[in-house]
């Protein structure tokens, strides 16, 4: 997806839940894979690509 729509408009954090236990419970993470949007949770567990193509197209189309 980044390649798809170009690194201006999609950046991946990849964040240490233990390192940064603080930061995970302030999300809302309770298992791991999880996906955050802006500082929201939007997906907990590994979605397909389909359903995570899905999420970041409605995201970027706010």
């Amino acid at each position: 997806m980044i390649e798809e729509l170009g690194e201006a408009r999609l950046r991946l954090r990849e964040v240490d839940v233990v390192a940064d236990i603080d930061y995970a419970v302030s999300l809302g993470v309770l298992s791991t894979p999880a996906i955050a949007i802006d500082g929201a949770l939007v997906l907990s567990g590994a979605p397909s690509v389909a359903e995570l193509r899905r999420v970041l197209r409605e995201h970027l189309s706010r």
